[in-house]
């Protein structure tokens, strides 16, 4: 099998390299800190913590005369090309949080639009609280 796109081949090479996928609770723990690892060596981590915010995450205030924020003119600038720096680099860890996850969870993570959102959502399943 050939790839032309190397991102995706790295995203490949990456999430193959995981011993095993994250079946459930039984190896939630050695799964968070190898795909953790991972996420930290793309430089990716800050978008699951939520530390790299995305542009509309900030908060300004609407002056009522004109109607919109200077944040919001921002935001539709940024979000007339779909494929932000941002937008881009969360989709791949979103891309790397599925692919490391046995096919059953599937069903789980369809709905999460933000690798934020899915690494939540599987810390709630899984993570054994003491």
């Amino acid at each position: 099998m050939e790839f032309e796109d190397p991102e995706l081949v790295t995203l490949l090479d990456l999430v193959i390299k995981l011993k095993e996928l994250l079946k459930g609770a039984e190896n939630y723990t050695i799964w968070r800190i190898q795909l953790r690892a991972i996420l930290r060596g793309r430089g990716l981590w800050g978008y699951v913590t939520g530390e790299k915010l995305e542009p509309h995450d900030t908060k300004e205030e609407t002056d009522p005369e004109k109607g919109r924020s200077e944040a919001d003119l921002s935001i539709a600038s940024v979000t007339c090309d779909r494929t932000t720096p941002r937008e881009s680099q969360d989709e791949q860890s979103l891309a790397f949080i599925i692919l490391s996850v046995d096919e059953s969870l599937y069903p789980y993570l369809d709905p999460m639009k933000t690798s934020r959102e899915a690494w939540l959502l599987l810390s709630k399943l899984f993570e054994r609280r003491q």
